[in-house]
């Protein structure tokens, strides 16, 4: 392996290694990286990139800065161990002690005792994301929407008492036709007098055409699902199919905890996979192609690329209500003397943290990239029967 001699800044002077992947620093700003304050020329230099810098003027530090570039933007190699010990991408600038760190955030936990690296205090944490977009309602699902008006408790103990019903009502008949108190015995007609008595209760039926005609006068639920376990039952059932691109696959730590983890989000996940295996693409463009058609399934989270890509598309929907976070950190070389400051410098910025944190990730800016061209109203496209009345 290779030597993990320590670190150190020399004069004050930080080396930081900025690759062409937004939004941890932008390619939109005429220069790469823009170190200074954000301007109107460069409203968005980049989230990771402004904290970077941040940080660096807290500490009275000058960031030297390096720049790896990929051959096209959003697939820069962040590297990884090679068999010969060496470490390759942007990992390996660091053991071969040429940067300090590089302008991105990793999610891993480092617990191997001989890996050259360390992780920096928790910057902020990022949740798991899955981008869909909505499948064309089917005939079974117009059905499925008179249960609407009761949650499936009610409908289970509706039923239940039914059956009760009936199973009660055959009994006393039965009894009835011992004492000559009647002469016509009929298990299947007394469940319909029971079937027909509940389904015209005045009482029980006024709900059901109260919740029918809000449903007319509002606009329907276009989300292709609402929770995390309803997600699973899509795809395991083959509704709807989990694409990703074959770097994340490998390397995300949302995919690469499926054997080993202690997440039972990802362990369910993994079980709705193995009725319905992930479509695993070359690219990030492929995979959103898929992503575009409908029916498909991308995961990702808060600070990737992948969401930078989704400010320039329509109708995706970002789910992310009941999923697992993850901290995020800088990583250095091992026993770095820089560390120390370097923690306490993002403990004492945590307010700027947030606010760029909330300024690329949850503000709804659009920070980079073509500027989405949504002039069709999605709900245009659903049949006459689901559109609201309009009244």
């Amino acid at each position: 392996m290779e030597n993990s001699s320590t670190s150190f800044v020399p004069n004050n002077k930080l080396r930081v290694l900025f690759g062409f992947e937004p939004p941890d620093s932008s390619v939109d700003c005429r220069d790469f990286p823009h170190l200074s304050d954000p301007t109107f020329g460069c409203p968005f230099p980049g989230s990771t990139l402004e904290i970077v810098s941040m940080l660096a003027a807290f500490l009275k530090w000058e960031i030297i800065p390096s720049v790896d570039i990929p051959s096209a933007i959003g697939s820069l190699d962040y590297g990884g161990l090679q068999p010969d010990g060496s470490y390759s991408g942007m990992m390996g600038y660091i053991t071969r002690n040429e940067v300090d760190t590089i302008c991105t955030l990793t999610q891993y936990e480092i617990n191997d005792k001989d890996t050259p690296f360390e992780l920096s205090y928790p910057v902020y944490n990022v949740n798991l994301i899955y981008l869909a977009r909505n499948v064309p309602p089917i005939w079974q699902d117009y059905l499925l929407k008179a249960l609407v008006p009761y949650s499936t408790v009610v409908w289970v103990v509706i039923l239940a008492s039914l059956i009760a019903q009936v199973i009660f009502g055959v009994f006393v008949r039965k009894v009835e036709i011992n004492m000559k108190l009647e002469i016509d015995f009929s298990p299947f007609k007394t469940l319909w007098h029971y079937v027909a008595y509940q389904t015209n209760q005045p009482v029980d039926d006024i709900f059901v055409y109260y919740k029918t005609s809000a449903a007319l006068l509002k606009a329907p639920n276009m989300d292709p699902f609402h929770s995390s376990e309803e997600m699973f039952d899509l795809i395991a059932s083959g509704r709807y199919t989990y694409v990703i691109d074959a770097i994340n696959y490998y390397s995300d730590w949302y995919k690469s905890t499926w054997n080993n983890t202690d997440l039972e989000h990802i362990r369910l996940l993994n079980e709705a996979l193995k009725s319905n295996p992930a479509l695993i693409t070359n690219t990030t463009e492929e995979a959103f192609a898929y992503l575009q058609q409908g029916g498909y399934i991308v995961p990702s989270q808060d600070d990737t690329y992948e969401m930078y890509i989704t400010q320039s598309l329509c109708d995706i929907y970002r789910f992310s209500a009941d999923t697992p976070q993850k901290s995020s950190m800088f990583i250095f070389l091992k026993n770095a003397t820089l560390l120390k400051e370097w923690n306490r410098a993002i403990i004492m910025n945590q307010d700027f943290i947030q606010r760029t944190f909330y300024k690329y990730y949850r503000s709804g800016f659009i920070t980079g990239g073509a500027y989405p061209n949504c002039s069709v109203d999605p709900k245009e496209n659903l049949p006459d029967s689901m559109k609201p009345l309009g009244v």
